[in-house]
């Protein structure tokens, strides 16, 4: 089955997507990846960003990925939508992994001015981002997650406040 990715900056708006999926498409199951890895890890709901500040290496992107990967898996035998986290590509970036073991899926790639994500980011303080860096730093590291987005095969591109759920259906396809 194909499967879509939401992918796209912190503070873009991945989480609105995916609950206008959820309404619109009731028939597709939809999950948000950081939601997923609070219930692993035994979390209160939004408190990812506090366990991350709490541990000093960070996300653990391989748990990150496994539980992608596991999702994509119990999944295998119907479509589902799942809004990953703003960093949950850096294992691949970083590691230059491959994407094919995610099997059949394509990416929305939600996206945004840089220079407005970052005046966001910097300001809201219940975002790990404001914490763990400077403007400049995440400037750098967020540019290479937008190049590294327009590299994604089978990628559609879109805003969302021009986001059409028609989009979505045909990514099902």
């Amino acid at each position: 089955m194909r499967h879509v990715l939401i992918v796209g900056l912190p503070g873009v708006g991945k989480s609105k997507l995916l609950e206008m999926c959820r309404v619109e498409l009731p028939h597709v199951a939809c999950f948000d990846l950081d939601r997923e890895l609070e219930r692993e890890l035994g979390l209160a709901p939004l408190g990812l960003t506090d366990w991350i500040l709490n541990h000093p290496t960070g996300m653990d992107r391989q748990r990150e990925l496994a539980t992608l990967v596991e999702l994509l898996s119990k999944n295998s035998f119907h479509s589902c939508i799942i809004s990953l986290g703003s960093g949950a590509l850096d294992l691949f970036i970083d590691q230059k992994k491959s994407l094919s073991e995610l099997g059949s899926v394509s990416w929305l790639y939600l996206e945004a001015e840089l220079e407005l994500i970052l005046d966001q980011l910097m300001q809201d303080r219940s975002r790990p981002h404001a914490k763990l860096g400077d403007r400049q730093y995440w400037q750098k590291k967020l540019q290479n997650r937008v190049q590294y987005f327009a590299n994604l095969p089978q990628v559609y591109r879109c805003q969302l406040e021009k986001f059409d759920i028609g989009l979505v259906n045909q990514m099902l396809q």
